[in-house]
């Protein structure tokens, strides 16, 4: 790494402009904007030489401190004499002009080139979407559509490789045109006689372009949107799809150690945040292996819940008053049954209506073999919990907290979103299984006392 330096210059351009101001100088690198330095202006025009010590190669960013707008630009230690200059008010909204640098000369082309096929494949695909299945050329409207989309992608790999060419040496010829290239059955002859049409090749493919070996490759955002829009646009919108889709990207990134880690990571955040726990088991299943945990302490506080939720994890216990105003203590009821059907459920919830009778039956039919069920209203009020109760008629333990949802201890701890929500325990309090309704619950709770 080296130290250099460009220059920032601030005109008097407008009016009402504050006697003075602070500029943030911030980084993108590992996934965060990383704060560098803060630059004070105090009179107009203002230029002062902005040091970058120990700085590779990536995306930075200007912001007037306390505004959302960033200024972005590309910064390499070799682009010692590249100017910035802009005013108050347009770098407030994340405008500035460079001068003297290849490497944002070929940034904007990127960008530009980027923004027009991105608008042209978007409007391709959609236009694909509406093509009806009882046309009667309908297989020969897809197939021209799916032709010009790849013509699309050929293009706009050929416009990337001339890039390549006019600035070799830039952080965008190296880094960023590999992230932004795209698989197309044009570029290789293998590709047209292995895949049908270009969804199945992306779905396979789209990151075999990858600059592994870069070491600035975690430098930009480039790769975290590609991943965005693989599993947004290229996967199955099935859990076996997007299992699918998370070996694709972890085998595509796992010849690189750090670059592993921090897909895992990114990957792992979002299943947390969009709390799709069995996605999130999968990954750590599956690709935890060699890659560094690097989650902040909120996310691995909602990781930790998450998992004590999953299957062979520990039901948090519940100790409330039932409808009699006895306590009633989940994991000591739990002890005395061979499983135990946690249900969490409301009143005025239609399918907690079709639901909770049947809960009734199995009940009734098992519970002599072993099975419990202990229940936990989210009502509010205990007129509306009583007299679901007196219409089901049930004797297992029915408990209530009686506070809005909002309030509930039950609710976040049980990663409530929706009623009913179904766990089985066993008698240590672990989770066999969860989120199975109707017939097969009757199935699965049938198959666990069939068993020895």
């Amino acid at each position: 790494m080296q130290t250099a330096a460009f220059t920032l210059h601030i005109t008097e351009d407008g009016s009402n402009l504050p006697e003075r101001f602070s500029i943030l100088l911030s980084r993108y690198v590992n996934g965060q904007v990383v704060s560098l330095d803060t630059i004070v202006v105090n009179q107009y025009p203002f230029t002062t030489e902005i040091q970058l010590e120990n700085s590779s190669a990536g995306l930075f960013f200007l912001t007037v401190l306390n505004e959302k707008n960033r200024a972005e630009f590309i910064w390499a230690p070799t682009n010692d004499d590249m100017r910035v200059e802009s005013n108050y008010w347009s770098l407030r909204n994340g405008f500035m002009e460079i001068a003297n640098s290849p490497e944002n000369q070929a940034y904007a082309i990127l960008i530009n080139a980027k923004n027009l096929f991105d608008a042209r494949l978007e409007d391709l695909e959609m236009r694909l979407q509406t093509i009806s299945a009882f046309d009667k050329d309908y297989k020969h409207q897809v197939a021209a559509y799916e032709d010009s989309i790849e013509f699309t992608i050929f293009e706009f790999n050929i416009q990337l490789q001339a890039l390549q060419l006019q600035f070799p040496n830039t952080f965008t010829a190296k880094t960023l045109v590999g992230i932004n290239q795209i698989p197309s059955r044009r570029t290789n002859s293998k590709w047209t006689e292995e895949y049908d049409g270009y969804l199945s090749l992306m779905n396979e493919h789209f990151f075999d372009f990858i600059p592994l070996n870069d070491p600035n490759l975690l430098n930009h955002y480039a790769l975290e949107d590609k991943i965005v829009l693989y599993l947004d646009r290229y996967t199955l919108k099935t859990t076996d799809g997007a299992e699918k889709g998370i070996d694709v990207i972890m085998n595509a990134v796992s010849k690189n150690t750090n670059v592993a880690s921090f897909v895992y990571n990114l990957l792992l955040r979002n299943f947390i945040n969009f709390k799709t726990e069995t996605l999130a088991r999968y990954l750590i299943d599956r690709h935890a292996d060699g890659c560094a945990l690097s989650l902040s302490v909120q996310d691995l506080k909602r990781l930790s819940e998450m998992q004590s939720l999953m299957e062979g994890g520990s039901l948090p216990n519940v100790n409330l008053l039932d409808s009699k105003d006895q306590p009633q203590d989940l994991k000591r009821y739990a002890t005395k049954n061979r499983y135990t059907i946690v249900y969490v459920w409301i009143s005025w919830c239609v399918k907690c209506q079709g639901q909770s009778p049947k809960i009734v039956s199995l009940y009734e039919k098992l519970r002599k073999k072993g099975l419990g069920v202990f229940a936990i209203s989210l009502d509010e009020t205990k007129e509306d919990w009583l007299t679901a109760l007196e219409k089901l008629d049930a004797n297992y333990p029915n408990v209530c907290e009686l506070v809005p949802i909002k309030n509930s201890s039950v609710a976040p701890r049980y990663g409530i979103s929706t009623t009913p929500k179904i766990f089985i325990i066993d008698k240590e309090g672990k989770i066999v299984a969860k989120d199975i309704y109707g017939d097969a619950l009757e199935r699965i709770v049938g198959e666990l006392f069939s068993s020895k």
